[in-house]
């Protein structure tokens, strides 16, 4: 009976160990890169993307973009870009229902603003547009 114990108790720590690994390897992938010149943030989900562009704390860094993204229709830029993005010649598809948005698009503006730099290299946009 003790051995039994032991053993499901044996299970429940590995469980518990096995979880808090993944869920660590979980984190560190979601926010990969520091957002230097030399180790840029890595955009690679539309949710990355939608978490680097849409937070004015990621002016002046560096991004470059992992995977082909597709942006949803509801998608809505929320600030400047304010820095360095390396599309690595990949592609952001954004499905656009005209009917839906006023401002449509992948960067809200490319202005750069209060001394920032604003660069946009290597980058394919495949954009389809619905009316209804």
């Amino acid at each position: 009976m003790k051995l039994k114990k032991l053993l499901n108790l044996i299970l429940v720590v590995s469980l518990v160990f096995s979880c808090l690994g993944s869920m660590s390897l979980i984190t560190l992938a979601a926010d990969e890169g520091s957002g230097s010149e030399f180790d840029p943030y890595i955009i690679r989900s539309a949710d990355d993307f939608t978490k680097y562009m849409g937070e004015g704390k990621y002016k002046g860094k560096f991004f470059k973009l992992g995977n082909d993204i597709e942006l949803p229709s509801n998608y809505d830029p929320k600030n400047f870009l304010g820095g360095y993005f390396d599309g690595n010649n990949k592609t952001i598809t954004i499905n656009i229902d005209s009917t839906s948005l006023l401002q449509v698009g992948v960067f809200k503006d490319l202005r750069a603003d209060n001394g920032t730099t604003n660069e946009i290299k290597n980058l394919i946009i495949n954009t389809r547009v619905t009316q209804k």
